[in-house]
Order: C-alpha cells, then sequence, then structure tokens
C-alpha cells in the first residue's frame, strides 16, 4: 500500500524542500524544488531581457491553471492541465513541482484520477515560486 501525503506541511530553505508530513509520521525529504542549474540554461538561451518577460508569463499562465484545478476539472481536463503544468515547470526549473504533476498525469491516466493530491500540487507552486522569486531576488541563477 503506497502512503499518501496527508497534510502538505512543507518548508524549504534554499530551494530545498525539508520536510513534510507523510501518512501521519514526519518524514525527512531532501528534494530540490528549483532546479536552478536548468534556469540558467533558459536564462542563457533566450538572454536577460526576454528572461525577464518570460517569468511574469509563466507564473501568470501556472497561476490561472491551478486556479482551474481548484474549480474542479473532468479528468481530461485534469490530465491536459497537469501535462501543461508539467511542461511549464520544467521548462522554468520547478522540478518538484513538475514530478508532482507528472506523477498526477500518471495516476489519471491510470484511471486513478481520485489518487492525485491536488493540494499537494498546490502547494508546491507555491513554494516553488516563492523559492524562484526569492533565488532571483538573491542573484540566481548564476
Amino acid at each position: 500500500m503506497k502512503a499518501k501525503l496527508q497534510t502538505t506541511n512543507i518548508f524549504t530553505h534554499n530551494g530545498i524542500l525539508t520536510c513534510a508530513v507523510l501518512s501521519g509520521t514526519l518524514r525527512a525529504r531532501r528534494t530540490i524544488v528549483i532546479d536552478w542549474a536548468r534556469v540558467k540554461i533558459l536564462k542563457d538561451e533566450v538572454g536577460d531581457e526576454d528572461f525577464k518577460e518570460i517569468v511574469p508569463l509563466f507564473l501568470d499562465e501556472v497561476s490561472d491553471i491551478t486556479e482551474e484545478i481548484k474549480t474542479g476539472l473532468t479528468n481530461d481536463q485534469l490530465a491536459k492541465a497537469l501535462h501543461s503544468l508539467k511542461g511549464s515547470g520544467l521548462n522554468l526549473g520547478f522540478s518538484q513541482f513538475s514530478n508532482l504533476c507528472d506523477h498526477g498525469e500518471r495516476l489519471v491516466g491510470n484511471g486513478d484520477a481520485s489518487a492525485v493530491d491536488i493540494p499537494a500540487i498546490l502547494t508546491s507552486f507555491d513554494v516553488s515560486r516563492q523559492e524562484f522569486l526569492a533565488g532571483l531576488q538573491r542573484g540566481l541563477p548564476h
């Protein structure tokens, strides 16, 4: 039997997810929230000026999709939304968020949409966005 994330208590430090509550038991984790190497690659590919334009577009698009998810979607719509979120997240280095979206997309594809942990995905986006913006403020990526 697989354990599900029951409570979404996520704490980060320097872009690293440090703990979460899993099946009622606190489990230490070390999951990279932001892949700064990927962010640097994107920034190098598009340049500083375009990167500054891409960031708010990405965050707005993902925020819009996460709001749609909160309202409830059909399984097909949920799979498409998770696929879009996964791709957007990967492009901008939101690795932990992308992984959760990928897992959710696979669950929906296997007919188990009720097992998708929507609160964990939404919280992961919020944490990732905060870490990403804080990292940019600190001058990341180098």
